[in-house]
C-alpha cells in the first residue's frame, strides 16, 4: 500500500510527494506521542514514592497515603450463576467503596471492588 501511494504521488506530478506524506506521518507521530504523557499523568496517583496502581489493595494504598480524606460505601456487586435447571444461585457479593484524597489542587477518586483497586480518576 505504501508503494502504490508513493506511485500514485509521483504519477501526478507532485514532486516530492513522497517525502510530504512521510514528513506528514512524522509530524501526526511527534504531536501523538507529545500530547499521550499528559493524559497519562492525570490519572497517575503517587503517594510519596510509591505509584498507586491498578489492582493495589486498600491496606497497600493506606499504608502508602494514609486515611482517606472521604471514605463511603456505594454499593455492591453480585455475581449470580445459573444452573442448568434454571435455578440461580448466589456465588459471591463484593462490596464497592469509593476514597477520595485531595491533592493537587482536585481530587483522585479510588473505587474498591472488595479490597482490590479497579478504577482511578483524577478531578480538578
Amino acid at each position: 500500500m505504501w508503494t502504490k501511494t508513493c506511485k500514485i504521488a509521483v504519477n501526478h506530478g507532485a514532486k516530492g510527494g513522497a517525502m510530504k506524506l512521510i514528513i506528514s506521518w512524522l509530524t501526526f507521530a511527534i504531536v501523538v506521542l507529545a500530547t499521550y504523557p499528559v493524559a497519562a499523568d492525570q490519572t497517575s496517583f503517587r503517594c510519596g514514592s510509591e505509584l498507586i496502581d491498578i489492582a493495589d489493595t486498600a491496606y497497600q494504598i493506606q499504608d502508602a497515603c494514609g486515611s482517606p480524606d472521604f471514605k463511603r460505601n456505594v454499593g455492591e456487586k453480585r455475581i449470580f450463576i445459573t444452573t442448568v435447571d434454571e435455578h440461580r444461585e448466589l456465588e459471591s457479593v463484593t462490596y464497592v467503596s469509593e476514597w477520595i484524597y485531595k491533592r493537587d489542587g482536585g481530587m483522585y477518586i479510588l473505587t474498591f471492588e472488595g479490597s482490590r483497586l479497579v478504577s482511578k480518576a483524577y478531578v480538578k
